[in-house]
């Protein structure tokens, strides 16, 4: 956090809207490094005509992620990295809440304790707020909680992972903090490594 350059950190650069943000904020002017869980991932992610360094992380792990924002203190965080598909959500519902909603916890406890001038943002979807015969205001849907509503699908605990994780975001221990429902953009760039696409 330091010279006139804001220092972004990406977790889950690999995936498509990480790799769409890391390329976005770098044309913004940002200086951009990415996380990745993949022992066999490359040091670095190229996006279009971009490059940026990688590191190994486990967001499964307060250490690491305590260590990965006291080494780097960068200016913003977004946290885009999840277990998202439905191979992985199925298999390991714990490892599922574990990086798509304990991690959240970690990245706050971490910023309070060693970069309280970090900038948080957490990834969110669509099916936090879903489930509701709740008016939209302002053409936004409501949020409803967990035990006020009746879960119907195999789904469900990846609601209540991505839950775990919004309400971790109004955590009394941010400073600037905020949940995000990403769009879809048109294109999908992602880090290439000699041609192929690596999700």
């Amino acid at each position: 956090m330091t010279g006139s350059v804001r220092r972004a950190l990406v977790t889950g650069i690999f995936g498509q809207d990480g790799s769409y943000l890391a390329l976005r904020l770098s044309q913004l002017g940002y200086s951009v490094l990415g996380t990745t869980h993949r022992s066999d991932a490359p040091p670095t992610c190229r996006v279009l005509d971009r490059e940026f360094p990688v590191l190994r992380v486990d967001l499964a792990s307060t250490d690491e992620v305590d260590a990965l924002v006291r080494n780097e203190r960068p200016d913003d965080i977004f946290n885009l990295a999840a277990r998202a598909s439905s191979a992985q959500l199925f298999d390991d519902a714990i490892a599922s809440a574990e990086i798509n909603g304990v991690a959240v916890a970690r990245f706050l406890e971490a910023i309070r304790r060693h970069s309280p001038g970090t900038r948080f943002c957490q990834a969110s979807s669509r099916e936090v707020f879903a489930g509701t015969d709740a008016p939209h205001v302002g053409g936004v849907e409501p949020f409803v909680a967990v035990n006020e509503r009746q879960f119907t699908g195999s789904g469900d605990h990846v609601e209540i992972e991505q839950r775990g994780g919004h309400v971790a975001t109004r955590s009394p221990l941010r400073a600037d903090v905020c949940t995000r429902v990403l769009g879809r953009p048109e294109s999908q760039p992602r880090c290439r490594i000699r041609g192929p696409r690596m999700s």
